[in-house]
């Protein structure tokens, strides 16, 4: 079974690597939109949760 560090660090490399590929034109960015979508950010740290205490909704199509 994997800690939940190393799996904060892959999916942070996995975001990071799509974030590189939607801004080179080789991802459509409706795929990073899905790996952020969240339904609730409570559970997440305060850190994570941006200024106005939630995380920035992704933008409609």
């Amino acid at each position: 079974m994997r800690s939940d560090g190393r799996i904060d660090k892959v999916l942070t490399a996995v975001r990071m690597s799509l974030a590189h590929a939607v801004v080179g034109k080789e991802a459509p960015a409706w795929v990073l939109e899905q790996v952020y979508e969240l339904g609730d950010d409570r559970d997440l740290p305060v850190e994570a949760r941006g200024e106005s205490g939630g995380l920035p909704r992704p933008s409609a199509h």
